[in-house]
């Protein structure tokens, strides 16, 4: 007796293919930027067009492009001054991608801003990288300059250049 077998292709769910694939992925990103990773995906059903949508704990800190799957931060993040959930500079939020035919997968993604070295900031005389200071004549004492630097264990040293250093 002969058969006839017909094999039906079933649709398949995406899968993410960034930050090593998986359910889970950590990244470690700088503070004071915004760029934190692009998802990738894959669908074995060629006609499928993937969806990018975010998730979870801190979902409010970040945005991603629906189309290019492309996450960042809503405003670039400050070792010093975190916003996560826990206020301990770990970011945690679902990314689900989404085939045109509602299947999805997920994936939870742990960011670790990382702290960098800044440099001080002048806060004396309005600080800034100008100043104009007016002083009586016949006084040595100009003014104080004050510094302060994010990174708590700085110690800040003061030097002066310019044309008329030497009379300071």
């Amino acid at each position: 007796e002969a058969f006839t077998i017909t094999v039906l292709d079933a649709n398949d769910a995406p899968v993410i293919t960034s930050n090593s694939g998986g359910s889970t992925a950590s990244i470690n990103v700088d503070e004071n930027t915004s760029a934190v990773t692009t998802i990738t995906s894959t669908d074995a059903d060629a006609s499928a067009t993937a969806t990018y949508s975010i998730s979870g704990t801190d979902v409010d800190d970040f945005t991603i492009d629906s189309s290019s799957g492309v996450l960042t931060f809503t405003s670039a993040p400050n070792h010093e001054s975190p916003t996560d959930s826990n206020s301990d500079n770990q970011y945690i939020v679902t990314v689900t991608v989404t085939d045109n035919t509602s299947l999805t997968n997920t994936q939870t993604i742990t960011i670790t801003v990382a702290d960098l070295n800044e440099a001080p900031a002048i806060t004396s005389n309005s600080g800034g990288s100008t100043a104009s200071i007016s002083v009586d004549e016949n006084t040595s004492a100009i003014t104080i300059i004050t510094a302060t630097d994010e990174d708590a264990s700085a110690t800040a040293t003061y030097s002066i250049s310019g044309t008329d250093v030497d009379d300071f």
